[in-house]
């Protein structure tokens, strides 16, 4: 009889423990754009990752080539999230609102077209981006990953006085010195290589229930940046293991398993805080 032990030891099921490790990394961004009081967008630029892999997984398929449709995904969230970043510039933050939504729509019609033009096989894989599994996860996506979700890290730790200062006093942060525009467009970029990895670990449509509640839960948990930054990374990671485990056991979806956990228990915890105010 097959152990779980064994089970966690087979090659597909370490790439997606290490899938989970880089989606948890993927919530510290998230913490960010909460406080800037964009907390939907990296979420809601996963829809232009979608359409970038559906460009990629076509080009490959036309041209014949092996095109790493992530590395598209990425190009398509860092456009929509600067351009986000630009039209929320200023006192036209309400603008930022409108951008994301057109350039969704755009990236959902470019996914809807492009996945009607090619084979059964080209339109499987498109899908494959839309809800992915962390069981299908190769090395070379690891790989790829892994830059992607440690440079992110890297880059919170190291700037993460720079990101508090504008996202809660941009003014006086000018007035300190520090390059605002700069640490704007370098925190959406984060954000959109954050939307990218969980997009390619699970799916464009769990972007939501991964990344989301982690960081929520996270701020309910505490009010300072340092260890809400630790929090969400370790609730992303508890919950992504134990779906993993229970999706392994009972034969469930993984990556649905894993939304699942995440959602309940930031509406649990959600609930029972509104019980005690």
């Amino acid at each position: 009889m097959v152990s779980l032990l064994d089970i966690l030891m087979e090659p597909f099921m370490i790439r997606a423990i290490l899938g989970i490790v880089f989606s948890g990394l993927a919530t510290l961004p998230v913490i960010f754009s909460n406080f800037k009081g964009l907390g939907y967008m990296p979420a809601e630029v996963s829809h232009a990752a979608l359409a970038g892999a559906a460009v990629g997984i076509f080009l490959g398929s036309v041209l014949n080539i092996g095109i790493d449709p992530l590395i598209f995904a990425l190009a398509f969230n860092l456009l929509t999230t600067l351009l986000i970043a630009r039209a929320g510039e200023g006192a036209e933050t309400e603008r930022a609102g409108v951008v994301l939504g057109s350039i969704l729509a755009l990236s959902v019609a470019i996914y809807a077209f492009i996945k009607g033009l090619g084979s059964s096989e080209m339109a499987a894989r498109i899908d494959g981006f839309l809800v992915s599994d962390l069981l299908l996860l190769t090395w070379n996506d690891i790989a790829l990953l892994a830059f992607i979700s440690i440079a992110t890290l890297f880059s919170i730790l190291l700037f993460r006085k720079e990101f508090t200062y504008i996202v809660f006093d941009p003014e006086g942060a000018a007035q300190l010195g520090l390059n605002v525009r700069f640490y704007t467009y370098f925190l959406f970029s984060l954000i959109a290589a954050s939307g990218a990895v969980v997009a390619r670990t699970m799916g464009a449509l769990l972007v939501h229930a991964a990344i989301m509640p982690p960081a929520a839960i996270a701020a309910l948990l505490t009010k300072r940046l340092d260890r809400m930054l630790l929090a969400s990374f370790v609730i992303a990671l508890a919950f992504g293991l134990a779906g993993l485990l229970i999706s392994a056991v009972i034969n469930l979806p993984s990556s649905g398993t894993i939304g699942l956990l995440s959602s309940l228990a930031y509406v649990v915890l959600l609930f029972f805080k509104s019980k005690q105010t």
